[in-house]
Formats: structure tokens, C-alpha cells, sequence
């Protein structure tokens, strides 16, 4: 759990230092990705649905 926790403070100060906003449901997913739960397409296309519903309410 170590290396994945590490994985995921990387991915959330790299966004945070190039003034990005990360959401906790895609870190959640780049963790699954890190633990090879789920493929980077299934990712992608997960968050890039939530994403347009989200879009869709406002």
C-alpha cells in the first residue's frame, strides 16, 4: 500500500503545483489503476461519464 499511496501524493501535488483541481472519484480511479483493478480505458471512460453528468446538472 505503501508505493500506491505514494503514487497517488505524486499525481495529487503534481495537479495541485500546475494549479489543477483533482476529484477525489479520479484519484479513486488512478488508484484502481495502480492496483490493476481496472484498466486505463475502463478509467477513463468512467470518469469522462461522471463528468458529463455532472455537466448535464449545471
Amino acid at each position: 500500500m505503501g508505493k500506491t499511496k505514494e503514487m497517488l501524493e505524486y499525481i495529487k501535488s503534481t495537479m495541485e503545483y500546475e494549479n489543477l483541481q483533482i476529484s477525489d472519484d479520479t484519484l479513486n480511479k488512478c488508484e484502481d489503476i495502480i492496483n490493476n483493478k481496472i484498466s486505463y480505458t475502463e478509467a477513463v471512460k468512467e470518469i469522462t461519464n461522471n463528468y458529463n453528468k455532472t455537466n448535464e446538472r449545471l
